[in-house]
């Protein structure tokens, strides 16, 4: 049931990105100057943002297979234990932070580069956009360190 909802999530987010597409292609940009630290920390506790994760880390050995279902895992390629670990470890770190998180949009890099363009994003990154009228505004790139340091920072305050 679970991989269910998460192909319909999948798919609903990579449709609704492929309808943006046209409206903000090439009109997204990065904030100026872009914020970090405890400004990036409040900025996201107070909501509103989109961050679009690239899947973790996963065994390039498995290839997806042509019309592969979301439900049948042994048609796709499958994070590995590292992946796994990572994912558990970026969801320890944001629910640290207290970020407010609804459905949050995972997927290839494909989808998203041929929004925002390059450069892709690494396994286990993740884009936090700012979402505006007719385009958006790219506030950070995280990875599980990057999580992990505003986590510690985030603690120490």
């Amino acid at each position: 049931m679970r991989s269910r909802a998460l192909g319909m999530v999948l798919r609903a987010g990579a449709l609704s990105l492929g309808l943006l597409a046209p409206a903000v292609a090439g009109a997204q940009q990065a904030a100026v100057p872009p914020p970090a630290g405890p400004d990036l920390v409040a900025a996201l506790r107070a909501g509103g943002h989109i961050l679009y994760f690239r899947h973790a880390d996963t065994d390039h050995r498995q290839v997806d297979r042509l019309g592969m279902r979301f439900e049948d895992c042994a048609a796709q390629r499958n994070l590995t234990d590292r992946g796994r670990d990572h994912a558990r470890a970026l969801g320890d770190a944001i629910r640290s932070l207290g970020i407010p998180v609804g459905p949050v949009i995972v997927g290839h890099a494909y989808p998203y580069f041929t929004l925002v363009g390059g450069p892709y994003l690494n396994e286990g990154e993740a884009d936090a956009v700012h979402p505006r009228e007719t385009d958006f505004e790219i506030l950070a790139r995280l990875g599980l360190t990057q999580w992990r340091d505003l986590a510690t920072l985030s603690a120490r305050q």
